[in-house]
């Protein structure tokens, strides 16, 4: 059966020569050894959209009923050329489309590319029914709702149905197909983050669905490039969630270090710095009812000055490494903002995409540190001011810096404008909705300090920022439009409870 075309990263020089292409960007070291132009990597392709009568998209119901009687799994029964169409419709939108004007990449920075390129590869083989069912669902909802064809919607949501059945059948086998499972929990939660019908709930058990996999299985696979993206999405589907309840991430995923890899890039150490936030916010949650809180506090302030510090480090790394990381301009105007005076009217204009994400990434991360902060100060009273060794042996406090001592609070604020500032960037024609993607959580956190500390005039306009992302078909912007942190929190539906029970009674044997 015909698998989806364009899996070859080659550049399009190496593709017509038809020889193996060493990837390097923006030119690739053969064409350049041989002293001809690189094509580059962009693909010029062209696709028609067909409503969902088109013959081939009836349900299909054969993979499931042979998974019940066999113990290899077919491929999935529809029409390839239509499966390969949807698909590829899907990964226009998706996927950043060209370089900008000056002809510089905007897209490629970092060694690994974004896990959605890579599914193509898994469709179409021996057993891989489950990631057909899963991706053709994905595109088939997300190519409804932007051509408005509630048909080919209702389609994909039946395929979700079936993948999910599939899901069950697999998890009961003797032998799990770990990585298979793995990829198809992504694809549900990007399913989940589109079409979203029950708000966070869907998210939140294919979140630990994976969890759960990972738990036993995790050791099981090899490190590759497809691996490493694998767990950054998941790892960051941690945080995400971490953070929104106020819990340390490693408890819902204790391996997380252990996942990191061997030569990690400016992304990997963020995440892992967002991670240890989680692990504060934890602590500071249960300093209320701590026997000696000035002792705790003071343990406290010691973790968040120290990773504060380790943060700033990280930037300067990542400053020494790029010459220009961003530049400042005067108007902002990719949010049509409806208010009487646009509270971020300067934009920000990264020098790439993966720049403008881990920047989001470290914004958020001063956001959150800057906020325990304050909330530990708020808890104690006064600022705890921990002894350093030099400091001990005299009896004497140490002294905090003094923007810390003075206005946390101010600090988060100018961090969440930040992000704001950034959003423009990532709205542009050319981003696409992997841009907006990356802006569902930094914004997030940006509004629900705004919320919180009654900053109305920007708190409305983030509300305006999750309206353009729904526009992009980013469903899951319309539910955080409306979810302020305490109702997350309080999300403990019976479904769920009742869904992640079942998953821990299946035995996944190694």
């Amino acid at each position: 059966m015909g698998g989806i075309p364009w899996t070859s990263r080659g550049c399009n020089t190496c593709r017509k020569r038809k020889v193996r292409c060493d990837l390097q960007q923006p030119q690739c070291a053969r064409c350049i050894k041989r002293g001809v132009v690189c094509g580059g990597y962009e693909r010029a392709r062209k696709f028609i959209h067909q409503s969902a009568d088109t013959p081939g998209l009836a349900n299909d119901q054969k993979a499931i009923q042979w998974a019940k009687t066999n113990t290899i799994l077919p491929t999935v029964n529809i029409n390839s050329e239509i499966r390969s169409q949807l698909f590829s419709l899907f990964i226009d939108a998706y996927v950043p489309s060209s370089p900008n004007p000056t002809g510089q990449v905007v897209y490629r920075y970092r060694q690994t590319p974004y896990l959605v390129e890579e599914l193509p590869q898994f469709m179409g083989g021996k057993n891989s029914a489950l990631l057909d069912k899963a991706i053709s669902a994905l595109a088939s909802v997300f190519v409804g709702k932007t051509h408005q064809d509630d048909r080919l919607v209702h389609h994909g949501i039946r395929l979700y149905n079936q993948a999910i059945q599939i899901l069950s059948l697999l998890i009961q086998r003797s032998r799990v197909p770990a990585e298979e499972l793995l990829y198809a929990t992504v694809v549900f939660q990007l399913y989940e983050i589109i079409n979203c019908p029950s708000g966070f709930l869907g998210w939140m058990v294919h979140m630990h669905g994976a969890n759960a996999i990972l738990s036993r299985h995790g050791g099981s696979l090899k490190e590759s490039r497809q691996s490493t993206e694998l767990y950054r999405h998941l790892k960051l589907s941690n945080i995400y969630n971490a953070v929104g309840k106020a819990t340390c991430a490693m408890r819902f995923c204790p391996m997380w270090h252990s996942l990191t890899p061997a030569k990690p890039e400016p992304v990997d150490e963020i995440l892992d710095i967002l991670m240890e936030c989680t692990g504060i916010m934890e602590r500071l949650g249960a300093l209320q009812s701590a026997h000696n809180q000035a002792q705790a506090g003071n343990r406290i302030l010691k973790s968040l000055l120290k990773l504060k510090q380790r943060t700033f480090s990280w930037y300067d790394r990542l400053q020494s490494a790029n010459k220009v990381l961003y530049t400042e301009a005067a108007t902002n105007n990719q949010i049509p903002y409806t208010g009487r005076r646009n509270p971020f009217p300067e934009a920000i204009h990264f020098a790439s995409l993966e720049i403008g994400e881990v920047h989001m990434y470290y914004w958020v991360a001063l956001v959150l540190l800057h906020s325990l902060l304050s909330g530990l100060q708020m808890i104690i009273g006064q600022p705890v001011q921990p002894a350093s060794d030099e400091n001990s042996r005299h009896g004497k406090p140490a002294k905090l810096e003094s923007e810390q001592v003075e206005d946390p609070i101010l600090k988060a604020g100018y961090y969440a404008g930040q992000i704001c500032r950034g959003v423009g960037y990532f709205l542009r024609p050319e981003m696409n909705v992997l841009g907006g993607n990356h802006l569902l959580f930094p914004v997030a956190m940006a509004a629900q300090f705004f919320h919180g500390h009654g900053y109305s005039e920007q708190y409305q306009w983030c509300q305006e920022v999750f309206l353009n992302l729904n526009s992009l078909g980013l469903g899951l912007a319309t539910v955080l439009t409306c979810t302020p942190w305490s109702e997350y929190q309080s999300i403990e539906d019976q479904k769920l409870t009742t869904v992640m029970s079942e998953m821990e009674e299946v035995k996944l044997e190694e």
